[in-house]
């Protein structure tokens, strides 16, 4: 009743204002995934907390669309709410602007936080409400006005990454863009996407929940540079690096007053429309000529330079080595009869990567889902849903940490007991899928699109598939999801997509599930690095970050090839060269019988 109870008193305050219509996005300020507490309306409105998912309200019908990857979590949170949900991509399920050009009457009003919304979103409801003859309200104070004991915004601590770890110097990256403006021939560029601004400036923030960035803005021209942050929460190092740089900190609440005061008129400002809010858009545009184009450090810092990559290398043994250990003693205790919750068992990870010199934070929270909870994608075990672990069946482990070194981002999916048939059969089908793409030779030019189907060839044989994408991007000590480069088969018309560069990170994960029955996942984290060049071009390959074990218990060789099974051997020999140092003799002798040819 609460959800209910909190939708009807917001579409009182509504009418109030005069909307028919109010908008909810997942985001923040920034266009961001994850976001911290304050930003979090669509789940105080609607109880699902998904990082996805927007929420239309109005006095006939609350829905709440969302992607593949939250169905069946979202399913389970929105029952009994009354609110509906809209399955993102499938067949006949309309768009939020599909859904408002059906229902919405001639003069009606859609009222949103224009300051959550991206200009490009936020210019086709704009033109959809013109259409209607109705209007676009950007209302600030409606959701607080509401949400009486909402969360203040986050001042948190500010540092600064040492070169010793980002490889490039802020004065080398500011150099770097104002050649690029140059080239533009344009005088300013503004930048909102928060890694991207950490990147440029080399600092590091704590304002979001395993995301080590900081609330900011920027404003970079041919020879000044603002920083809107919270000033009064830098540490000594970072404002001094910062002045060094000559880069001007104005405080993050003054943003909109201090854009005010520069005289932009003449001026040609950059933007990114798809992270820049409507609200700042429209700000931006009034007081200077706005050219919308791609921001180019989302490109530089997706590209890893030399000391980052070797950072990474270094890390991702660390890493892959404390997963093991965690995988040893999650089959020993399981097996030995006791008691491991889901809960349990991802406390005991983080307690063990906490251990690594460097580490900051998670870079998620930890996935552990038993049985059917692993057939929820990115499913996070409660006090209500924590299941005891049995020594039978699988358990899907998605985890990683943020380092000094940089970022990681590892699944696994583990035999406790006995398994069917069917587990076999899929576990195997998926195995072979992450280590297939992993071992791709390519030609430079291709993107994620072109290689997608080798980790969903046996998937497709079988008239399977999975509804996330088979990789993402990796930051550098930065966001866990990165762009622009992704794996990917669906062609839609507005999807961005980029070309794999030497030196890009991406994440390799395949995966299956079935509902009420079990989810399997293999992740690894690759590199892109460069082959080999002849008369046909640049060939490329991946460089393999990640070595944990494959569960041979789940692995069966009559659904796998000869070349599956050679892949399968040679990345296990890798695993037990590389990280068998890391482990302790029983550790090793454990680590040695798992990885054992097949």
């Amino acid at each position: 009743m609460l959800i209910c109870e909190r939708l009807q008193k917001l579409i009182r305050k509504m009418k109030e204002k005069g909307m028919d219509y109010f908008l909810i996005t997942s985001q923040d300020y920034h266009n961001s995934e994850y976001v911290h507490e304050h930003f979090k309306a669509r789940e105080y409105f609607s109880g699902f907390d998904g990082s996805n998912g927007s929420l239309l309200i109005s006095e006939k019908e609350t829905g709440l669309w969302t992607d593949g990857r939250y169905f069946l979590q979202a399913e389970e949170q929105l029952s009994g709410t009354g609110i509906t949900l809209y399955k993102m991509g499938n067949d006949g399920v309309l768009t939020i602007l599909e859904y408002l050009e059906k229902n919405m009457k001639e003069g009606e009003t859609l009222g949103t936080d224009g300051r959550c919304i991206s200009f490009s979103f936020g210019d086709s409801l704009e033109k959809l409400c013109q259409k209607k003859h109705g209007r676009l309200l950007s209302d600030t104070e409606l959701i607080s006005e509401v949400w009486i004991d909402r969360p203040a915004l986050p001042q948190k601590e500010i540092w600064y990454l040492p070169k010793e770890y980002a490889g490039e110097g802020t004065d080398e990256k500011i150099k770097r863009l104002r050649k690029y403006l140059e080239e533009k021939n344009a005088d300013y560029l503004w930048i909102s996407k928060l890694d991207d601004i950490m990147w440029l400036y080399n600092i590091r923030g704590n304002d979001v929940k395993c995301n080590p960035v900081a609330l900011s803005y920027t404003l970079i021209g041919k020879k000044e540079a603002f920083l809107y942050i919270a000033t009064d929460v830098l540490t000594e190092k970072a404002r001094k690096h910062l002045d060094g740089n000559q880069i001007q900190c104005i405080p993050y609440q003054d943003t909109l007053a201090h854009l005010r005061t520069l005289e932009l008129k003449n001026q040609t400002v950059l933007l990114e429309q798809e992270s820049v809010s409507h609200l700042f858009y429209k700000e931006i545009e009034q007081n200077g000529n706005v050219v919308c184009d791609s921001l180019p450090t989302t490109m530089w810092k997706a590209v890893k330079n030399e000391t980052e990559q070797q950072n990474l290398r270094e890390i991702y043994l660390k890493d892959s080595a404390v997963v093991c250990k965690f995988l040893y003693w999650l089959k020993k205790t399981v097996q030995s009869g006791e008691t491991v919750t889901e809960m349990s068992a991802a406390a005991k990870l983080d307690q063990m990567r906490e251990s690594i010199p460097g580490f900051l934070d998670l870079s998620f929270d930890t996935i552990t889902g038993y049985a059917e909870n692993g057939a929820i994608v990115h499913y996070e075990a409660s006090e209500k849903t924590n299941r005891i672990i049995e020594p039978k069946g699988m358990i899907l482990v998605d985890s990683g940490g943020q380092y000094l070194q940089g970022t990681t981002d590892v699944t696994r999916t583990i035999a406790l007991g006995d398994v069917t048939e069917e587990e076999k059969r899929l576990f195997s089908a998926v195995a072979a899928g992450t280590l297939r793409l992993a071992d791709a030779v390519f030609l430079y030019g291709c993107t994620g699109r072109n290689l997608d189907i080798l980790a969903r060839e046996d998937l497709w044989k079988l008239q399977l598939d999975y509804k996330h994408g088979t990789g993402h991007g990796v930051g550098f000590c930065l966001n866990v999801h990165e762009g622009p480069q992704r794996f990917y088969w669906k062609y839609t018309k507005d999807m961005a997509e980029a070309v794999l560069e030497p030196g890009m990170l991406i994440s390799d994960e395949p995966g299956v599930y079935l509902e009420n029955k079990f989810g399997v996942r293999t992740e690894n984290i690759i590199m892109v690095q460069p082959l080999d060049e002849n008369d046909y071009g640049k060939f490329l390959h991946f460089e393999m970050l990640t070595f944990v074990p494959i569960d041979r218990a789940v692995l069966d060789k009559k659904y796998l090839s000869e070349e599956d099974i050679c892949r399968i051997n040679a990345y296990h020999k890798e695993v037990f060269e590389k990280i068998s140092p890391f482990l302790s003799e029983e550790e090793a002798a454990w680590l040695k019988k798992e990885t054992r040819p097949l």
